[in-house]
């Protein structure tokens, strides 16, 4: 039986692009979750943070569940650049999604560093990203305050507020103590 999985056309597809290659699967069809669910269409980011665009760019190697012959899982390096140095586990579909396309952040690489900092911390990539999204729609649409934040401006698609909500979060600082709940 694992034979026959290990020479199927899924997971082929899965081995070469892993979970990522369904953000240009969905993104046409209008499920890939952007801009806190309020735009139907990305396709210039999407790309930048797809699966394709992972295996030409950061991607080093497969993992595996045990005994899984499938092996979707990404490693990834970034050697140069903001990010650098990075090595580790890659963010799949869902996180490419919750801290790239809902907080429109088109760079594969610091979604790639906010995959990693939420492991580091602990905190689940689906329910940070969603959260954080939360919070800058509440934003921009006047419910959150500046008192709210402490004078932190919530604005999509900045990685490095990403990357001070996930710590705030996790330290459960400021508004990241609010969002922690």
């Amino acid at each position: 039986v694992l034979e026959v999985i290990k020479v199927s056309p899924g997971a082929k597809l899965l081995r070469s692009l892993g979970t990522p290659f369904l953000v240009l699967t969905h993104e046409p069809l209008g499920n890939l979750p952007t801009k806190y669910w309020t735009l139907g269409a990305w396709p210039d980011g999407a790309e930048k943070i797809s699966g394709e665009r992972m295996k030409e760019t950061i991607l080093v190697g497969n993992a595996g569940c045990y005994m899984c012959p499938v092996a979707c899982g990404r490693i990834i390096e970034i050697k140069e650049g903001p990010y650098a140095p990075l090595k580790g586990k890659g963010p799949e579909y869902e996180t490419l999604g919750s801290l790239g396309s809902l907080l429109l952040i088109d760079d594969l690489e610091a979604i790639s560093k906010a995959n990693e900092l939420c492991g580091r911390y602990g905190l689940d990539t689906i329910s940070a990203g969603n959260v954080i999204g939360f919070a800058i729609y509440l934003y921009e649409k006047g419910i959150l305050t500046d008192r709210d934040t402490g004078g932190l401006k919530l604005r999509w698609g900045d990685p490095e507020l990403l990357f001070k909500l996930i710590e705030m979060i996790a330290e459960r600082k400021g508004i990241g103590d609010l969002l922690a709940e």
